[in-house]
């Protein structure tokens, strides 16, 4: 269903988004080129961890925190 969506909208995907049958981390981050790939540019990474961590790619714009963009949480 994803043609049902703009092309320009903003995904946000979780770093960290389960554990497949294999006992191995699905990470969003690998997630994202499947993304990119359907057409959708505007791609960024959440995770209540250090950006740092992070290992972004040219799939994805940024890594932001868990908070949503705009929010005043602390």
């Amino acid at each position: 269903n994803m043609n049902r969506f703009d092309f320009e909208s903003i995904i946000y995907i979780d770093s960290m988004l389960g554990i497949d049958s294999s006992g191995a981390e699905i990470k969003g981050e690998y997630l994202a080129e499947e993304i990119f790939f359907l057409g959708f540019k505007h791609i960024y990474i959440t995770t209540g961890h250090s950006p740092d961590l992070i290992q972004t790619n040219k799939y994805i714009k940024g890594v932001l925190g868990k908070d949503p963009p705009g929010s005043c949480a602390n």
